[in-house]
This record gives C-alpha cells, sequence and structure tokens, in this order.
C-alpha cells in the first residue's frame, strides 16, 4: 500500500507542477503584454511631449507678434476714448504705473482738522 500512496503523491506532485508551470507561462505572457502596452505608451508620450513642446515655441512666438501690437491698440483705443496719456507706452514687457489714491488729505492745511468719531455703539 505504501508504493501506491507514494506513487499517487509523485503524480499529485507532478500535477502540481505541470499547472504551476502553465500558470508561470501564463503569468509572463501577461506581463510581456503589459510591458509591450508600457512601451507603447511611453512612445506616445514621447510623440505628444514633442508635439507639444512644438506648440509652446508656436505660442511663445505668437505671443512676441501679438503683444505689441495689442499694446498700441490698447493705447490708440484710450486715445480714442478721450483719455489724456499720463504715462508712456512700456517697452520690453514693462508694466503700466498705477496711479495711488490716498485717504489721508492731501492739503496740509487739512491735516489737522478733526475727524468725526462715530461710537462703536452707534453703528
Amino acid at each position: 500500500m505504501e508504493s501506491t500512496s507514494c506513487e499517487k503523491n509523485n503524480v499529485v506532485d507532478a500535477l502540481t507542477a505541470v499547472e504551476m508551470l502553465a500558470a508561470l507561462e501564463q503569468y509572463r505572457a501577461e506581463l510581456s503584454e503589459k510591458d509591450r502596452v508600457i512601451a507603447d505608451l511611453r512612445s506616445r508620450l514621447e510623440i505628444l511631449e514633442g508635439v507639444n513642446h512644438e506648440l509652446q515655441l508656436q505660442l511663445g512666438r505668437f505671443h512676441d507678434v501679438l503683444k505689441p501690437l495689442t499694446v498700441q491698440l490698447t493705447h490708440n483705443l484710450q486715445l480714442s476714448a478721450g483719455r489724456h496719456e499720463q504715462y508712456a507706452l512700456p517697452t520690453g514687457g514693462a508694466r503700466l504705473k498705477r496711479l495711488a489714491i490716498s485717504a489721508e488729505p492731501v492739503d496740509v492745511g487739512l491735516q489737522h482738522t478733526p475727524a468725526k468719531k462715530v461710537p462703536k455703539n452707534d453703528v
């Protein structure tokens, strides 16, 4: 009886080994398919990055051409609207200066006038 029991164990071990080899081959096939998909996606990514870079360059050239034109058009629209120019047009991408408005009185004589104080409970 021991020989049949041992033979059964060998058969079971052989089947298990065959099943394991089949599963291993299946996993290798799946892995190689995933590697192929990854390689394909990487090549697509490279192509899209190249297209993106080219579009960024074109956009930069577009901005370089249109920025002076839009500044000049804005200037012309302001002059045609009756606004007098207070500041020079920016050159080289400089920003227009802004006029600041202070809450404090400008006249020296007005600095000493008392301000009306309102208590908090009256508000």
